[in-house]
């Protein structure tokens, strides 16, 4: 399985996809999970969460059904903050982010 930490994405908009593809990863897999996009100006795909610091979202479960991305260009045109897209496994409505930190913490402290 294809484990992607918290990072940052440079400006480029190929990074994660050459990485997730030299682990195997197929690009249908990739623009189904919306991980990359179809450029409309040159048909070719681009990283989503460029320029950006991604952190996975995970189920109560620590399994990763999202990403969440903050953006750290500064640029007033772009949004701040940009989610996953929704899919079979992510319901942005159904999710608490951190939820699985939280369960872990409370099993520490036996709640």
């Amino acid at each position: 399985m294809l484990r992607l930490p918290s990072s940052f994405r440079r400006q480029s908009g190929k990074i994660r996809c050459s990485y997730a593809r030299s682990k195997g990863v197929s690009i249908d897999v990739l623009a189904e999970i919306a991980l990359i996009k179809m450029s409309e100006k040159n048909n070719s795909y681009y990283d989503f969460f460029r320029g950006r610091l991604v952190i996975p979202i995970r189920d109560r479960f620590n399994r990763v059904i999202g990403f969440t991305a903050r953006d750290l260009t500064n640029n007033s045109n772009t949004p701040k903050y940009l989610n996953s897209a929704e899919s079979a496994i992510f319901h942005k409505s159904e999710i608490l982010f951190g939820i699985d930190s939280a369960l872990r913490q409370a099993q520490k402290e036996d709640k």
